[in-house]
């Protein structure tokens, strides 16, 4: 077994435990404004150390790329407008970040079913190790057919399930995989 692969799984097992247990808490527009503090801070280290190195260089009389100074001065800006824009409003944000869920929920689903189908040959699984992804799948897909608006909670509650679920199915390919090459 893979050390990465396992702390990976714990880790999404965690975060889909975590999902179930705050699913009625409001727990989209806490994650947003955490994201938004995420993305804002670097954005604001990164525009600090930018006019720090541009004003090192200017004492120093060394010649800096003005496109290079201005791409970065309005990537960072921008970021600390989207992060302060999630922050103080997300409300607004709330319909993205469940079609991200559902999305997230779609592509683990896939990647699952696609390992267990070609990715580990030789080895061969049980058709019962399809029933999680092919459900995760699904509910990505009802998640995105679904107002948003009326199921958050819900959504919460489809994702940390489904996180939960991907991650056991996970682990218990994992050992599978560790079963057939040890006998090998």
């Amino acid at each position: 077994m893979k050390q990465g692969q396992l702390y990976a799984n714990l880790v999404i097992l965690a975060a889909g435990i975590l999902l179930i247990i705050f699913n009625d808490q409001n727990l989209v527009s806490t994650l947003i404004v955490i994201l938004g503090a995420v993305l804002m801070l670097p954005c604001v280290a990164s525009l600090i150390s930018l006019l720090v190195r541009r004003a090192k260089d200017a004492k120093d009389g060394v010649a800096t790329s003005k496109a290079l100074f201005a791409s970065g001065v309005i990537s960072s800006m921008c970021g600390v407008a989207l992060g302060a824009w999630m922050i103080v409003s997300p409300g607004s944000l709330v319909g993205i970040m469940v079609y991200v869920f559902a999305v997230l929920l779609i592509v683990a689903g896939l990647y699952q079913i696609i390992m267990l189908a070609v990715g580990h040959r030789p080895i061969k699984f049980p058709l019962w190790m399809y029933l999680m992804p092919t459900l995760m799948t699904a509910a990505g897909i009802v998640i995105l057919a679904t107002d948003v608006k009326t199921i958050e909670s819900v959504v919460v509650l489809i994702t940390g399930i489904s996180l939960v679920a991907f991650a056991i199915n996970r682990l218990v390919e994992m050992v599978k995989i560790g079963n057939e090459q040890s006998q090998q």
